[in-house]
């Protein structure tokens, strides 16, 4: 059997693999690191470097040991990186 390498394989007793979780998940402004990633386009890693190296300031929150990502920040992140079309 073969699996996708970027997404682990749901097991069917996995705590994790239900409708609530789904729902909570769409329903909540407050992102991981592979969500917030994917939400601005870029990878993971860029994120990961980003924090470490406090390179182009994408901000990011620490809820205990985790770190999570605010939608409306990566929002105002993402508007604030905007280019003037005759910039060069």
């Amino acid at each position: 059997m073969f699996f996708n390498v970027v997404t682990r394989p749901q097991r069917i007793d996995d705590p994790m693999n239900t409708p609530e979780i789904d729902r909570l998940r769409a329903d909540t402004p407050i992102l991981n690191t592979v969500e917030a990633a994917a939400y601005l386009r870029l990878s993971p890693k860029t994120l990961e470097k980003d924090r470490l190296t406090h390179g182009i300031g994408i901000p990011f929150r620490r809820h205990g040991r985790r770190i999570v990502y605010h939608r409306d920040d990566l929002a105002d992140f993402s508007k604030s990186m905007a280019v003037a079309a005759n910039a060069g």
